[in-house]
């Protein structure tokens, strides 16, 4: 199942904590939205002036409800980009969190400075790392942080992209 990313006007939902958000007219599914403190870090980005494909988080609309959301967590350094994505509990298992990230991953090598994709994913999340292997990314290693313990780090390099 495809889903439309439609940009999160972050003004018009103020934070993740509305009762009852909806963006670009839709309901949202409770777990959909990225954390207040994302929300918050894109909205300082933007209002710095900052480009908005980098920081603006994406909805993930599918069958007219918000499912998801993801984005990219900055501008490309060096012809990298990360991206980042969640999907709502009670939709996942249904191909939304794949066909979006693929949908990143299109925007990403749409702009000629980008060479290359990366995720990251936490060791036990095992439905997120095989959206990354579905999407085409490569396993490249792992790193230990303080907020997240060990994450697997993955790679997309626009010469892998194959039937796009």
């Amino acid at each position: 199942m495809t889903p439309t990313l439609v940009p999160i006007d972050l003004n018009a939902i103020g934070n993740a904590a509305t009762t009852e958000p909806r963006v670009a007219g839709c309901p949202v599914v409770d777990g959909a939205l990225p954390p207040a403190v994302i929300l918050e870090q894109a909205r300082a980005a933007l209002q710095a002036g900052l480009p908005s494909l980098w920081f603006a988080p994406f909805a993930f609309v599918s069958e007219g409800r918000v499912v998801g959301s993801g984005g990219f967590k900055g501008p490309p350094r060096a012809g990298v980009v990360e991206l980042g994505y969640g999907v709502a509990r009670a939709e996942r298992g249904r191909g939304v969190a794949t066909a979006a990230v693929l949908c990143l991953c299109r925007m990403a090598f749409d702009q000629a400075e980008v060479a290359t994709v990366t995720a990251e994913t936490v060791v036990p999340n095992i439905a997120s790392q095989r959206v990354l292997e579905k999407a085409g990314f490569t396993r490249v290693g792992t790193r230990d942080t303080t907020e997240d313990g060990t994450v697997i780090q993955w790679r997309l390099q626009r010469g892998d992209v194959r039937g796009w």
